[in-house]
């Protein structure tokens, strides 16, 4: 595949995460119903990603504080997370002759061993001691409701 259509391909894919992600923030706007984490269906633990959706709603409402509850770790982290996917990016296009290959790999291995830690970590002991670690707001009956519009 030459260089333009690789270009058009990712930029559609692009596109397309971005109009869902918009349709479905849309969604949850009008009926206030999300997408719920099957790893916490079936154990009752929180994984790693769950909160992502408060976080972006807490966002889109101006509540950093609400945000970084619902998931500190990529609350904070989010940078690295863009990081890591521009570099994928530089890496697919120059392909064996990009530079940073060690450095992408040793970053990506490093990313992902935290954020599997933060999702053990945040389920140790009693959810009242742990909600520095990302209490996720939908738990909690009305919380959604009480502080976003």
């Amino acid at each position: 595949m030459d260089e333009k259509a690789r270009s058009k391909r990712r930029t559609i894919t692009y596109l397309c995460v971005l109009g869902a992600g918009t349709v479905y923030f849309i969604w949850l706007k009008l009926t206030g119903i999300g997408i719920p984490c099957i790893f916490h269906e079936i154990t009752g633990w929180s994984c790693p990603g769950c909160g992502v959706t408060t976080l972006i709603m807490s966002i889109a409402a101006g509540r950093l504080d609400l945000a970084r509850s619902a998931n500190p770790f990529l609350y904070y982290t989010w940078p690295v997370l863009v990081l890591i996917l521009v570099l994928n990016e530089i890496k697919s296009i120059k392909g064996k002759a990009f530079k940073w290959n060690t450095l992408f790999n040793v970053l990506l291995i490093a990313y992902l061993i935290a954020f599997i830690a933060f999702g053990v970590i945040r389920n140790i002991g009693t959810r009242p001691h742990f909600v520095w670690m990302g209490e996720s707001l939908h738990w909690l009956p009305g919380m959604m409701e009480r502080y976003l519009p």
